[in-house]
């Protein structure tokens, strides 16, 4: 925690900037995986079968599961807090 508080008031921008790869990367993930289980779920109203792609999917970097989705809602979370607090370190 003191680490983060000394990049936080030692470099506010380098901190931003963690924050918004973070942010990117987490909203990346949601919309790709957002995505992904919309094309599946067309496919199987469009052919009437149950597909199942458990190993097809965990071979992607989406999140599939509740789980994943609480990760990657969680790091949409505190990349806009680190960006936030970057910005207010900044105007100190």
């Amino acid at each position: 925690m003191e680490l983060l508080f000394r990049v936080l008031f030692g470099c506010p921008r380098c901190f931003q900037a963690a924050g918004s790869v973070l942010l990117t990367f987490s909203i990346g993930m949601l919309l790709g995986a957002w995505r992904l289980a919309k094309r599946v779920n067309r496919v199987e109203d469009a052919t009437g079968m149950n597909i199942d792609l458990t190993k097809a999917l965990e071979v992607l970097p989406f999140p599939t599961t509740a789980g994943g989705y609480a990760f990657a809602i969680a790091g949409v979370i505190v990349g806009l807090a680190m960006v936030r607090f970057g910005s207010w370190a900044a105007k100190l």
